[in-house]
């Protein structure tokens, strides 16, 4: 699909005989949404329901150039909702959509939601936020509150007590050098965890394994996540991103909400989940805690992730 100078790749795989549609927005941004396609989506899921593979401007294998100058939230907003005009239309106005949101794909997902609710039958919420400023202040209160617990135990102290000696001399984080440092550090504490299932989460491990699966990538979107990933990401989405909120729209959505949020996720931390269960007017919703995750549950814990995902959706009748 063409829009804003970008060409984005959606594929549609599984049983679209079912009615029932997965919408994944996933996260970055720049992250691809190929990285969701494990072998238990395709067993558990892709076997009862459509999945919807959208890959962003800049992610994966979607075309059009770097696309810089059109890297911002809303245009990000803007094709996230072309995309579900489109396979409204290719599919049927009769299709029962779930919006499947990780990390940074929750600033998409509820203006989409609250746009949409006649078509949209639910909302999960895999470890995204709506809203950064809380999520990133929550991130450094759990890092102060697990930290001594890790050095007590002997783990990694010279890197906790460089974590918590950063997070105490800055008690509320508002600039964008004091968001992004601690969202580093957030990223590094889920390493640092052992009761943690380890999948390999290094960036350059995954996009290695991307490439020797073939996954579908170009050159713009590889390049894109090598700057992410050494700091030096696109300017203009990074001034957006570190003061970006969605949660004025929290209050009209009503659709049925579940929350799988790792227990060590300090990137998001389930505080964000709680915060959106709050706001939204949804009579059906729930936070469902994984016991060996970080941030990328999907991958440290895809069995349960999976058939936690078709429970919800089959609650939903």
């Amino acid at each position: 699909m063409q829009n804003n100078g970008a060409q984005l790749r959606v594929t549609v795989r599984g049983n679209t005989a079912s009615g029932k549609y997965v919408f994944l927005l996933h996260g970055g941004p720049g992250v691809p949404v190929e990285f969701f396609r494990t072998e238990e989506m395709k067993r558990m899921v892709e076997s009862r329901y459509a999945v919807v593979y959208y890959d962003q401007r800049n992610a994966g294998s979607s075309q059009g150039g770097s696309n810089i100058d059109q890297m911002r939230i809303k245009n990000y907003q803007d094709d996230t909702d072309k995309v579900f005009q489109v396979l409204v239309h290719r599919y049927g106005a009769d299709i029962g959509v779930f919006v499947l949101s990780h990390s940074w794909g929750g600033i998409l997902a509820p203006p989409l939601i609250a746009r949409h609710q006649n078509q949209i039958k639910g909302w999960i919420n895999a470890a995204s936020t709506s809203d950064i400023p809380f999520t990133v202040n929550a991130g450094r209160e759990m890092l102060l509150a697990v930290g001594p617990q890790q050095i007590q135990m002997g783990r990694h102290v010279d890197k906790w007590n460089e974590i918590i000696a950063y997070c105490q001399a800055h008690p509320r984080l508002a600039s964008r050098e004091e968001i992004y440092q601690v969202t580093r550090y957030a990223g590094e504490a889920t390493t640092l965890i052992e009761e943690v299932n380890d999948y390999g989460g290094d960036v350059s491990i995954l996009l290695q394994r991307a490439l020797n699966d073939n996954m579908p990538f170009t050159a713009a979107s590889l390049l894109y996540q090598m700057n992410a990933n050494t700091n030096n990401s696109v300017p203009l989405i990074r001034e957006e991103l570190y003061k970006a909120s969605v949660t004025e729209v929290l209050p009209q959505i009503t659709v049925p909400f579940v929350a799988f949020f790792g227990k060590y996720d300090f990137v998001i931390p389930v505080a964000e989940a709680q915060a959106v269960m709050d706001q939204i007017r949804s009579t059906k919703k729930e936070i469902i805690l994984f016991q060996k995750s970080a941030h990328d549950i999907y991958l440290q814990e895809p069995e349960r992730f999976c058939s936690e995902l078709v429970s919800f959706i089959e609650k939903q009748n």
